[in-house]
C-alpha cells in the first residue's frame, strides 16, 4: 500500500511528464511540504519579447494551478484576489470553455506553457488597441481604470 508522499510524487511525476517529453526547460522550487514554483520563460509570438511564466502548484490540490506572467498585467483578463499569489494570474480558461480549451491534469506543465503562451501573445495584441483573440470569459471585460496596459483608444470589447 502506498504512502501519501508516494502518490503524491505520482500525482507531480504526471503533472511535469509531458514537459520533459517536449524539451520544455524550466525550474522547480520548493514552497513548502509538496509545494511548488516552476519558473520558465516564453517568447510572445509575433514580437521579439520574453515572459517569465511562474506555476504555483500543489499535488494536494492538482486540480487548481496559478500561472502568473512578467510585464504590465492586462488587467481585463487577469484574476482578481485577495490572495498576493492569485491576484492578477492568468485567467487561462472558464469553466464553460469547451474541454479542447481548459487546462486539465492530464496537461500538465506543457498545456499551461501553452496555454500562457496564448495568453501572452493576446495581452500583446490587446496594448496594440486589438481585440481579444481568443474567447473570453462570458462576463463584462470594462477596461480597469488606470490600466497601464489598455491603449486609451481601447476597443476590443463592448
Amino acid at each position: 500500500m502506498g504512502t501519501s508522499t508516494d502518490d503524491a510524487e505520482k500525482v507531480r511525476a504526471r503533472f511535469e511528464t509531458q514537459a520533459f517529453e517536449a524539451g520544455l526547460e524550466f525550474v522547480r522550487r520548493e514552497r513548502g511540504f509538496r509545494e511548488y514554483r516552476y519558473d520558465f520563460t516564453v517568447e510572445v509570438v509575433g514580437t521579439h519579447e520574453m515572459r517569465k511564466i511562474q506555476v504555483y502548484w500543489s499535488p494536494s490540490r492538482p486540480e487548481d494551478p496559478i500561472t502568473r506572467m512578467s510585464g504590465v498585467a492586462c488587467r481585463r483578463h487577469r484574476n482578481r484576489s485577495s490572495n498576493p499569489i492569485r491576484n492578477l494570474s492568468l485567467c487561462l480558461w472558464y469553466p464553460s470553455d469547451p474541454p479542447k480549451d481548459r487546462w486539465t491534469l492530464d496537461g500538465g506543465l506543457r498545456q499551461l506553457r501553452d496555454l500562457a503562451v496564448t495568453h501572452a501573445f493576446c495581452e500583446s495584441q490587446c496594448r496594440l488597441g486589438e481585440p481579444w483573440r481568443k474567447r473570453e470569459a462570458p462576463e463584462p471585460h470594462s477596461r480597469p481604470e488606470g490600466c497601464r496596459a489598455c491603449p486609451e483608444n481601447w476597443r476590443s470589447c463592448p
